[in-house]
C-alpha cells in the first residue's frame, strides 16, 4: 500500500473530505484489490475501512473474500451491513468465515449471521444450519455483551427458534413484564428489515461532512484524556489562571483524541501501546492492536496472556516470531512451556520447532525437555515413537505417580496419537488428586475430540463428576457448594438427555433412509418432497442436539472451576479459623528470621537486571530430589526468572545480615540461598526454614 496514503489515513479523522481525498489516490483495480488483501491480512482496521468506503462510493468493485478478515473492522465501526451487502461474490459465505474466526465482537457476529440469513432467504435459499448452530453457541456464551443483545434477539426471532428465545428471556430479560416483553419481541422482528435498509444506504451517508468519527477497535469504553474541570475553576497546569483562559482550548483538541485509557490520547497510546498493557486490556484488544505490539517492550507479567491471545486468534507463526525476537530467557521457561503446549496441541509443528530452536540456542538441551513434549519431536518416526512410549509407560508404572501418568496422557494429546491420548486420559482423571489438574485434562480431552470431529461428549465427564462429589461429601454443609454441585448434576443430566435424543434422531434418520432405499429400489421411484423434508427435519434436530451437548459440556467445565474455587475459599476460611489461636506463636517464630536479614531492598531490585548464568553446587540435584516436587519446581522457576532478568523475580530476595553478599528467597517452607554476581547466580543451598540460622553461621565463615 502507498506509504503516503497509509500515513494520511492514520493521521486524519474519518469524514467525507478525507474520503474524497483518498479517492484521488486510489490505483487501478488490480492494485486496489491487492491493497484490500494486504490491509485485511494485516488487520489494519482504519486503512481497510477507509479504502473500502472510498472505493464503493467511487463505484469500484470490492470482492467479498476480503470480509473473511476485514469484517471485524467493519463491525467494530458499526458499518458491517452498509458496506458488506454492497460487495460482490459470496457475501454470506465469507461472512460465515469471519464469524468462525475469533476476531469479531459479539454484536458483529450477530449482525454478520443476520446478513447471511437474510441474503440466503432473499435469494430463495434455505438458511444454512450452521447459522442456527453458531447463533445458539453465541446465545449460550457465558456472558453476552449488552450491546450485542438487540441484534442477537432479532436474529433468534428471525430464525424462529422459540426455545432459544425463551432462554434469552430467562437469562437477560427476566425483569420485563409480559407487555414489555411483547414490545421487545415486536422490536426484534424488525431486525431483518433494518439490515436490508442499512444495506441499501449509500456509504457516504454513514459519515458526516465535517463530523469526526474514529474507528472503534475493540470493546473498551472511551475514557477522557483530560480531567473534567469547570470553565471558571483554576487551571490544572498550576498557572493560577482560570481554566477557560489557560488550557481550555488545548484540552479541547486533546479531548477529541481520547482513547480507552484515562488521561491518554490515541496518539500517545499508538506511539507506546506496550506502556499501558494489562491482562484485562490484552483480553479486550482487537487483533489489529495486538499484532502491532513490540514483543520486546511487553511487560513480563502479561507475556503469557499476550501469547494466549495470539494462539486464540490462530496467529501461531506470529507467536513463534515473537519468541525468536525475544529469546528463551526473556520469554521465561513457564511462558515458553505454555506456548509450546498450544503449538504442539494444534498441530503447528513448524512453529513448535521454531520455539524449540530458540530454547536450544539459549543453551538448554532437549534432554531437559519435559516428558510432555518429547514425543512431539519424534512422532513422525514410528519406531522411535513406540520405543519411547514403551520406555515411558514402564517408567510410569514403576513410579506409580499419577502426575507422571497425566504427563504421558498430555504427551499423546500433543501429537497425531490424540485418540490414544484420550483413552489414556480417561484412566488418569479419576486418579489425579488435584481437581484443577483433572479439570484441565478434561478440557483438553474435549478439545481433542473437537479437533478429531468426534462426539462432543466423553464418558469421563460423568465419572469426573461422580469422583468430585465423592471426594467432597464432607463439604455439603456449605450452601454455595451444594448449590453449585446440584447445578453441575443438572447439566450432566441435560447432556445425557441431549445425547439420547441425538442418538434417537440419528437412528430414525438411518431407519428412514434404509426404508426409502428399499422402497425406491422396488418401485424405481424417487423420494417425495414430504420424505425429503422429514429427513431434513430429523437431521436438523440431530445437529441441534449435537450443539446442545457441546453447550452443556462447556457449562459443566465452567461449573467445575467455580466449584473448585468455592472449595478453596471454604478451606481457606476454615484454615484461618483453626490457626487464629496459634497466631501469636507463628508471629514469634517469624520474628527471629527477620532479625537475621537486612531491610528489604525491593526498590533497588527494580533496576534493569542483566542476563546471568546459573551456577549450581555439585550436590544440588540430590537436594532437589529430597524436597517436595512443588518446592523443587518453585526454586528452579525463580532461579530461571532471575537469570532471565525478570524484575519481579527479585522481589523477596533479601540479603543476610551476617553475610550481606548472600541472599535468601522463600520457597513454601524452604529457603533458597544464593549469591547474585555480575555475570552469574551462584546457588548455595535449598534448606528447610528451621535450618536457616544454623546455615547462616556456616556461610558467615565462608563469605564476607
Amino acid at each position: 500500500m502507498n506509504p503516503e496514503l497509509r500515513r494520511y489515513i492514520r493521521e486524519t479523522t474519518l469524514n467525507r473530505a478525507a474520503i474524497r481525498h483518498i479517492q484521488t489516490m486510489l490505483p487501478d483495480n488490480t492494485e486496489l484489490d491487492a491493497w484490500f488483501e494486504q490491509t485485511a491480512a494485516d488487520y489494519a482496521g482504519d486503512e481497510f475501512l477507509c479504502l473500502v468506503i472510498a472505493a464503493l462510493d467511487a463505484g469500484r468493485e470490492v470482492h467479498a473474500r476480503h470480509l473473511a478478515k476485514g469484517a471485524a473492522a467493519l463491525a467494530a465501526g458499526d458499518m458491517l451491513p452498509e458496506i458488506a451487502m454492497k460487495m460482490t461474490g459470496d457475501i454470506p459465505g465469507y461472512l460465515m468465515q469471519a464469524v468462525r474466526g475469533a476476531f469479531m465482537n459479539q454484536r458483529g457476529k450477530a449482525v454478520a449471521l443476520g446478513i447471511a440469513a437474510v441474503m440466503h432467504q432473499d435469494r430463495g435459499e434455505d438458511i444454512p444450519q450452521a447459522v442456527s448452530s453458531i447463533t445458539r453457541a453465541l446465545a449460550h456464551s457465558e456472558n453476552v455483551e449488552a450491546e450485542a443483545l438487540p441484534a442477537l434477539h432479532g436474529l433468534v426471532m428471525y430464525l424462529g427458534d422459540d426455545e432459544l428465545n425463551r432462554s434469552l428471556r430467562q437469562r437477560y430479560f427476566s425483569k420485563l413484564t409480559e407487555a414489555a416483553w411483547r414490545r421487545q419481541c415486536d422490536a426484534a422482528r424488525t431486525f431483518p428489515d433494518a439490515l436490508r435498509q442499512q444495506g441499501a444506504m449509500p456509504v457516504m451517508e454513514l459519515i458526516g461532512e465535517k463530523a469526526e468519527r474514529y474507528v472503534a477497535m475493540g470493546n473498551a469504553p472511551m475514557r477522557r484524556s483530560v480531567p473534567r474541570i469547570g470553565r471558571n475553576d483554576p487551571c490544572h497546569c498550576g498557572s493560577g489562571k482560570k481554566y477557560k483562559h489557560c488550557c481550555f482550548e488545548a484540552d479541547r483538541v486533546r479531548l477529541r483524541q481520547s482513547s480507552d485509557i484515562e488521561g491518554v490520547t490515541r496518539q500517545e497510546r499508538q506511539e507506546s501501546p506496550e506502556e499501558y498493557l494489562t491482562e484485562d486490556r490484552l483480553k479486550t484488544m482487537m487483533i489489529t492492536d495486538v499484532l502491532a505490539l513490540d514483543p520486546d517492550r511487553i511487560p513480563c507479567d502479561v507475556l503469557d496472556t499476550y501469547f494466549e491471545r495470539l494462539c486464540y486468534w490462530k496467529e501461531f507463526d506470529r507467536a513463534a516470531e515473537a519468541v525468536e525476537k525475544m529469546g528463551f530467557w526473556l520469554v521465561g521457561p513457564e511462558t515458553w512451556e505454555n506456548l509450546a503446549f498450544r503449538l504442539a496441541f494444534y498441530g503447528r509443528s513448524n512453529a513448535f520447532q521454531r520455539v524449540l530452536e530458540v530454547r536450544r540456542k539459549a543453551g538448554v538441551a532437549d534432554t531437559t525437555l519435559d516428558m510432555t513434549y518429547q514425543l512431539a519431536l519424534i512422532q513422525d518416526d514410528p519406531v522411535k515413537s513406540w520405543d519411547w512410549l514403551d520406555d515411558e509407560a514402564l517408567s510410569v508404572i514403576r513410579s506409580g505417580d499419577p502426575d507422571d501418568l497425566r504427563q504421558l496422557a498430555f504427551a499423546l494429546l500433543l501429537t497425531k496419537h490424540q485418540p490414544v491420548g484420550i483413552l489414556l486420559a480417561r484412566g488418569v482423571i479419576p486418579l489425579v488428586s488435584s481437581p484443577d489438574a483433572s479439570s484441565s485434562l478434561i478440557d483438553w480431552v474435549l478439545e481433542a475430540r473437537r479437533q478429531l470431529t468426534l462426539d462432543p461428549d466423553d464418558p469421563i465427564n460423568d465419572i469426573a463428576d461422580m469422583v468430585s462429589t465423592a471426594k467432597h461429601e464432607a463439604s455439603e454443609i456449605d450452601a454455595a457448594l451444594r448449590e453449585t454441585r446440584e447445578l453441575l448434576e443438572l447439566k450432566a443430566r441435560e447432556a445425557r438427555q441431549a445425547k439420547e435424543s441425538r442418538d434417537q434422531a440419528l437412528r430414525e434418520v438411518n431407519r428412514r433412509e434404509e426404508e426409502m432405499a428399499r422402497k425406491h429400489e422396488a418401485e424405481a421411484a424417487t423420494a417425495t418432497p414430504e420424505e425429503v423434508a422429514a429427513l431434513k427435519e430429523l437431521r436438523r434436530k440431530a445437529e441441534k442436539y449435537e450443539q446442545e451437548i457441546r453447550e452443556r459440556n462447556t457449562e459443566r467445565s465452567s461449573l467445575r472451576r467455580q466449584l473448585r474455587k468455592k472449595e478453596l475459599e471454604l478451606d481457606a476460611m476454615r484454615s484461618r479459623e483453626e490457626t487464629k489461636p496459634g497466631q501469636t506463636e507463628a508471629d514469634s517464630q517469624e520474628a527471629p528470621e527477620d532479625e537475621l536479614l537486612l531491610p528489604d531492598e525491593a526498590e533497588s531490585t527494580k533496576i534493569h537486571q542483566p542476563l546471568r548464568v546459573i551456577d549450581f553446587p555439585n550436590n544440588f540435584e540430590q537436594r532437589l530430589k529430597a524436597v517436595p516436587q512443588s518446592v523443587a519446581r518453585g526454586a528452579l522457576n525463580i532461579l530461571a526468572r532471575m537469570a532471565g532478568g525478570e524484575d519481579g523475580a527479585f522481589s523477596g530476595a533479601v540479603r543476610l545480615r551476617a553475610c550481606p553478599s548472600v541472599r535468601r528467597h522463600r520457597i513454601t517452607g524452604y529457603r533458597l540461598l544464593f549469591r547474585l554476581l555480575p555475570d552469574r547466580i551462584q546457588v548455595l543451598d535449598l534448606i528447610p526454614r528451621g535450618e536457616l540460622e544454623r546455615k547462616i553461621k556456616v556461610l558467615a565463615g565462608q563469605y564476607d
